[in-house]
């Protein structure tokens, strides 16, 4: 039996600002032994080339077409109904529906928040209606986050990315069954959020868990930051939860391969 690969459980390769560099850092991550990469998705422009790099790297890369939250916020109401009736045709090319969900982070929009609500809820029932895995932004609205997913009851995996939360609300994910991935927060040394994530991830079962860059965002220390940088999250992992590197892999990779 081969050995299990590293996974980028989130990264944006599909990103416009990693158009000359999304296919030379496939490449690299796959050498360093990452295997498995899952794009997040933000608007309709970028999910076309997801599926581009899919087509291309079929084995490596899955994909998730969603409607952010910061891209609510950014759209008129015109033109998130567009968005929107693009999501419904373009959903069953993807792997997953995502990023979609709540941010009420101070630096947001008060007055979109309800608009963030409201394609939430869409994004939901869509889910539900086509059986897709939810990926999940949530930032200071778990609580919120939370009730909207049991109101629509989409009954599929969900995976909460770069969790930011706290080991409560991390527990409150986990029980509902959620996957919850992190970024290289857990990598940085020093007190702040950083902290608080490394609370969480000891806080919840090991079978909820996933790892994830988030690239070329969440940069965790300087320089390019792509998914190859998925193995110092996974390493620091290791030695927070005092978990075998070896066996950590193993666990994550079953825990991927539930997302379907």
């Amino acid at each position: 039996m081969s050995e299990p690969c590293f996974i980028d459980a989130h990264c944006h390769l599909s990103d416009s600002r990693m158009k000359d560099r999304a296919r030379i850092a496939i490449r690299e991550a796959q050498a360093a032994g990452v295997g498995a990469f899952f794009l997040g998705g933000v608007e309709s422009q970028e999910w076309h080339r997801q599926l581009e790099l899919k087509r291309e790297f079929p084995n490596l890369v899955r994909t998730s077409y969603g409607i952010h939250p910061w891209t609510v916020e950014r759209l008129s109401r015109e033109a998130l109904e567009q968005e929107f009736l693009e999501l419904e045709r373009e959903i069953t090319n993807a792997d997953a529906l995502g990023e979609t969900g709540l941010d009420f982070y101070k630096s947001r929009n008060p007055d979109r928040f309800s608009d963030q609500e409201e394609f939430f809820r869409r994004q939901l029932d869509l889910a539900k209606a086509y059986r897709k895995p939810l990926v999940l932004h949530v930032v200071k609205a778990h609580a919120r986050a939370m009730e909207r997913v049991k109101d629509s009851g989409p009954e599929v995996p969900i995976v909460v990315h770069s969790f930011s939360g706290s080991v409560e609300e991390a527990k409150a994910w986990a029980r509902m069954g959620a996957f919850l991935s992190f970024s290289g927060g857990i990598a940085r040394e020093g007190a702040g959020a950083s902290q608080k994530s490394k609370e969480a991830l000891r806080g919840i079962p090991l079978s909820s868990l996933l790892f994830e860059t988030d690239s070329p965002d969440q940069a965790f220390r300087p320089g390019v930051h792509e998914p190859r940088l998925v193995i110092e999250v996974y390493e620091a992992a290791s030695r927070i939860l005092q978990v075998p590197l070896s066996e950590l892999k193993e666990i994550v990779a079953e825990n991927f391969s539930k997302i379907r």
